[in-house]
């Protein structure tokens, strides 16, 4: 996603310490931190009871925010492909009034609340996390960057392998998980509104005309290109 603002030196493995300097040209566009388990931004000193942001890099994000119009957070774009991109056992589904049509045949229907249950018990630990962000920087506008809708194809998503897939496991239907991408973004833009944010969804024209990801923008199995998010982005000096 960095490389979508401009061009920036160093990698992960070296610049994890510090944020990236994204530059377009010879001026400074934006600095850019990976918020990953890599680089333990976010800890939990008590075992889990509690989460802060690491002290060891607090001061150094203060003064980075420091300098910025707006800060844009990318933070648990995959949570609805941890547990949905693969098949169940037993398969399910369930209806979505604006795919009236996108029923599995022979599977097990329920409550589309229960898939909203789901997301709603993550989001009060992704509410505190982004309360901490917001806390750093408190004002300026914050934003919340939506993830790219689902890749429909399975060949795609099963040539690349990674933490959400494995290679015996069945693809989830590709509209089954439009639906619960859809259930997901609604969970985050609650999360926002409750916040003060605002969540940047791409242009439509990034999307192709059933709402997935187009084949032009897939990376690997969930992720967008750099393509993706180019102009999507406000604020940049």
């Amino acid at each position: 996603m960095a490389r979508s603002l401009g061009r920036h030196a160093g990698t992960w493995d070296t610049e994890i310490d510090r944020p990236l300097e994204v530059r377009q040209g010879d001026t400074l566009a934006a600095y850019f931190y990976l918020l990953t388990s890599t680089t333990h931004l976010f800890v939990t000193p008590d075992g889990g009871k509690s989460i802060m942001l690491n002290p060891s890099y607090l001061e150094e994000i203060q003064k980075v925010a420091g300098q910025c119009s707006c800060v844009v957070v990318a933070l648990d774009g995959n949570v609805h492909n941890w547990n949905f991109i693969t098949e169940w056992s037993p398969p399910f589904d369930f209806f979505d009034p604006d795919l009236p049509d996108k029923l599995q045949a022979g599977v097990q229907i329920i409550s589309g609340a229960v898939i909203e249950d789901y997301f709603g018990l993550h989001a009060p630990k992704l509410m505190v996390r982004l309360q901490l962000l917001k806390a750093i920087a408190p004002d300026v506008p914050h934003y919340l960057l939506q993830p790219p809708p689902p890749i429909p194809s399975g060949p795609q998503i099963k040539s690349h392998w990674d933490e959400y897939t494995k290679k015996d496991s069945v693809i989830a239907d590709k509209w089954l998980r439009l639906k619960i991408y859809k259930v997901y973004m609604r969970v985050l833009e609650n999360c926002c509104r409750q916040l003060g944010m605002t969540m940047i969804a791409p242009p439509r024209d990034r999307l192709d005309p059933d709402g997935f990801l187009p084949e032009q923008y897939w990376r690997d199995s969930t992720h967008a290109s750099e393509d993706f998010y180019h102009d999507t982005i406000p604020g940049e000096p």
